[in-house]
């Protein structure tokens, strides 16, 4: 007989062909095929659109698609919905599941992109488990052929919209204690630096920082990359007594922000006051502690360097150290590399000399100048014909200005002027040199300016030509002295003294009045002169035997007296 039997039909049993045997029957049933259930379709997205989310720090795209015309409600193991997945590398990841929503018509779902914040291909499949959709794919990778099916294509990727604060106070100073050849450059941090947003979505966790590191840019060129969180860094490749322009920016992937800039150089600290690093204290220097002077730890600019004393602020502490050490050496001095030529390139010099009594003041004059924030010059003079009693300033640099007068040896004055802002005058008194006569030998010594340094704002060097600047010490007072010797047999000598530069006549007369000889006639300097008659007249004649006067006259100055030649 044929028996009959129920089945139950599956995918898997799709196409089967069976034979039935019932209650030990024998023979062959007739042959049953059996037809798989029909499975259900679901259908994919429609076109994935992905876009960035805007006003964020990157990190974050937006995927938007429209509801598959399935309702994924039920299934076998519950509500459906969306998975989401990423092509990285070659390889499909599953990076996301958004569950279904009935009442909506379009699907839009933020999802993380790190680590992997770039331009890559997305994909989203429809779920109604345990029947899944074709892939639905939004792509900005090349796709390998027949990977998927039913491909959609488009592209996306994540953007940075916000750029970081910037990093403030950045302080470029020379490394202190070292031999040079570094500059230490601190920041106080973007104030996004320590903002984080992290978090799990999708089951996906993330972490997107509002600052990556900081850039280091030492004139325009990028030096050095360091973590966020640094705010220090040593530029060890500085050379020494050369200014660079530093800048530090905030970087956060996208954007890079800077700070303001800030100079520094590097020196050898050997000798606390060799700022220029050529192994002497020097007027070099004296300019830029003068460009220095008053700032504090408070001040952007301030620079620990010339902090001698090291109570955070650069004053008049710090002035008597630098003054104690000027004209020290630390081993061979060296020559400075050649700077810039300053400002003051058509200046020149003249000195003035005035006496009263013993006391003798010499006047240090400048013109031609462009812009003077400091000067240094050095004085030479006999020390046993004029004692120096010291210098004041001029009426050029008076605003807060730093004035000093160092003698360095006997007969050698240094006289250093300096004040933080320069002056645009083009000409003035640097400075009053004071003196007083020892002895009658300071008549005639000469009082010399041997070096002259002139500094702009920026510390650049113009030096005057020393040449010429030298003046001699005048006498007390105007004077003719009696002739000697009398009578002259028949030549004598006439003394005579200048206190000021005059138009001088020296001549001699007769009882008559009338003009036997002129022996000077024209200008001379302050000085102390003597002059010999040798009895002969201006044609060339002796004179007669007898009584003669000879008459000075110098400025408003005059004075005569009597002669005798006697043969």
């Amino acid at each position: 007989g044929v028996a009959t039997a129920e089945v139950v039909a599956n995918e898997a049993m799709a196409g089967l062909k069976i034979l039935a045997e019932a209650d030990g029957a024998t023979g062959c049933s007739a042959e049953i095929t059996v037809e798989a259930a029909p499975v259900p379709v679901v259908d994919a997205p429609d076109t994935l659109i992905v876009t960035d989310v805007p006003d964020d720090n990157g990190g974050w795209v937006l995927l938007k698609f429209d509801q598959s015309t399935t309702d994924l409600t039920g299934g076998g193991s519950g509500s459906g919905g969306y998975y989401i997945y990423r092509y990285i590398s070659g390889e499909i990841e599953q990076w996301a599941t958004v569950p279904y929503d009935p009442a909506l018509d379009t699907v839009r779902v933020t999802v993380p992109t790190a680590p992997y914040d770039a331009d890559t291909t997305w994909a989203v499949r429809a779920v109604k488990a345990p029947v899944y959709s074709d892939l639905t794919i939004s792509a900005s990778a090349t796709i390998p052929e027949g990977y998927f099916s039913d491909l959609t294509l488009g592209t996306g990727v994540a953007v940075d919209n916000i750029a970081p604060a910037a990093p403030a106070g950045l302080r470029a100073v020379d490394n202190p204690g070292d031999t040079g050849g570094a500059v230490l450059l601190t920041w106080t941090l973007s104030s996004d630096d320590t903002r984080l947003e992290s978090g799990t979505a999708h089951g996906r966790p993330y972490k997107i920082y509002a600052v990556t590191g900081y850039e280091i840019y030492r004139d325009g060129e990028l030096i050095a990359t360091v973590d966020r969180g640094v705010s220090t860094y040593v530029d060890a490749t500085a050379e020494n007594n050369v200014t660079y322009t530093y800048l530090v920016k905030a970087v956060d992937g996208t954007f890079t922000v800077p700070s303001e800039a800030n100079v520094a150089i590097a020196v050898d600290n050997t000798l606390l006051a060799d700022f220029s690093s050529n192994l002497k204290v020097w007027t070099e220097d004296f300019a830029m502690f003068v460009n220095n002077f008053g700032l504090g730890e408070a001040d952007v600019e301030f620079d620990p360097v010339f902090d001698l004393d090291g109570n955070g602020k650069v004053w008049t502490e710090d002035f008597t150290i630098f003054v104690g050490q000027f004209g020290q050496t630390a081993g061979a001095a060296k020559a400075i590399a050649a700077s810039a030529e300053g400002l003051n390139t058509g200046a020149s010099a003249a000195l003035d000399i005035s006496r009263e009594g013993a006391a003798i003041t010499v006047d240090v004059s400048a013109e031609g100048l462009s812009e003077l924030a400091s000067y240094g010059l050095k004085v030479s003079f006999d020390p046993e014909a004029v004692q120096f009693l010291g210098a004041s300033e001029g009426n050029l640099l008076r605003n807060n200005s730093l004035f000093v007068a160092i003698p360095t040896k006997a007969g050698e004055v240094w006289v250093l002027n300096g004040q933080p802002e320069a002056v645009s005058a083009s000409s003035g008194l640097l400075s009053q040199l004071h003196f007083k006569a020892l002895n009658e030998q300071a008549v005639g010594s000469a009082i010399r300016v041997d070096a002259l340094g002139l500094f702009d704002s920026d510390a650049r060097l113009n030096s005057i030509a020393a040449q010429g600047l030298e003046v001699t010490v005048a006498p007390e007072r105007f004077a003719l002295l009696q002739n000697y010797p009398n009578p002259g047999n028949p030549s004598t000598v006439i003394s005579y003294t200048l206190a000021e530069n005059s138009k001088v006549n020296l001549t001699i007369y007769n009882t008559l009045g009338q003009a036997v000889r002129t022996l000077v006639d024209g200008h001379q300097t302050a000085n102390i002169y003597k002059v010999v008659w040798d009895g002969r007249d201006d044609s060339g004649k002796e004179v007669a035997s007898g009584v003669y006067f000879y008459r000075l006259v110098a400025g408003k100055f005059s004075a005569t007296k009597r002669l005798i030649v006697l043969k």
